[in-house]
């Protein structure tokens, strides 16, 4: 586990017998200024100052909303109200979030997470292990919560990965059950069907199947095309929509933004190459 470290005996059969574990204190207080990975409850009125839940457990309400965000270099206050307004547009969370909060997994660090390199390569940079580190503390939080009731994992665009990352985690150890909660991925950069597989062996189930992904059997990730990216974003995504098209069969795709509306409701395909006119946009929504 993130801040934590083992000192292990190695025994002539091969085994090991764990001696002593040691806590970092200094990585918990990072935690607490928000400079590391771990979980926050927010309540109804969000302007109030969060409270940092050391122990990594989700708050005790049916139907809670644990929101796992994308990562940002952005302050806590401003992830918080970005996701709020996520909670908000959905009207299966809107209640629940406006009546008791929400708890959030955050990850600092960093610029978001366009989709999710394979688990041999999940070392091979400073981010990259920021997002294990998350993973595994979001994993951590998720296995206690197991016998709770009604929690709603809700990933938020690079939040994906990291729910992605601690389902297959879980998934690798043996007996866990997660049958009451469910995943709900909004605008998802990292391919779906991942995730879906993971939580399907878990017992999780879909929150709303019209939410996230379209279908998971596409490639690197997606993006919503919103008012806050700007005209620009959009007519540059039309030739890079067509390009995807061309490289990955998908059936209508046209070289207009009413087609790619149409095609996609709206999302942004980014395929093995960024546009032109896409390059320095920022495609993050904090």
């Amino acid at each position: 586990m993130p801040g934590v470290t083992a000192c292990l005996e190695e025994h002539p059969d091969g085994g090991f017998i764990l001696q002593t574990l040691n806590v970092d204190k200094a990585f918990e207080e990072q935690q607490k200024h928000a400079e590391r990975p771990g979980l926050w409850r927010v309540n109804q009125l969000i302007k109030e100052r969060p409270e940092f839940l050391s122990d990594g457990k989700v708050s005790k309400v049916d139907i809670r909303p644990v929101v796992i965000s994308d990562m940002s270099e952005s302050p806590l206050p401003k992830v918080i109200s970005a996701v709020h307004e996520s909670l908000m547009d959905v009207e299966a969370t809107k209640g629940t979030t406006q009546t008791y909060g929400f708890d959030l997994h955050f990850t600092p660090g960093g610029s978001g997470i366009m989709g999710l390199k394979k688990a041999k390569d999940a070392l091979s940079s400073d981010k990259d292990k920021n997002i294990v580190n998350s993973a595994m503390l979001l994993a951590n939080t998720m296995y206690q919560a197991r016998s709770q009731k009604g929690i709603i994992w809700f990933s938020d665009y690079g939040g994906s990965a990291i729910l992605t990352r601690a389902l297959q985690i879980l998934h690798r150890e043996k007996g866990v059950s997660l049958e009451s909660h469910s995943i709900y991925m909004n605008h998802p950069t990292s391919m779906s069907k991942e995730a879906i597989v993971a939580a399907s062996a878990l017992g999780l189930t879909e929150f709303d199947k019209k939410s996230g992904a379209l279908n998971p059997k596409e490639f690197i990730g997606h993006f919503t095309l919103n008012e806050k990216m700007g005209n620009k974003t959009a007519k540059a995504s039309v030739a890079g929509l067509s390009a995807a098209g061309a490289a990955f069969g998908f059936a209508g795709a046209t070289v207009s933004t009413s087609g790619l509306v149409g095609l996609a409701g709206g999302l942004l395909f980014v395929g093995k190459a960024i546009f032109d006119g896409v390059k320095n946009t920022k495609l993050q929504k904090y």
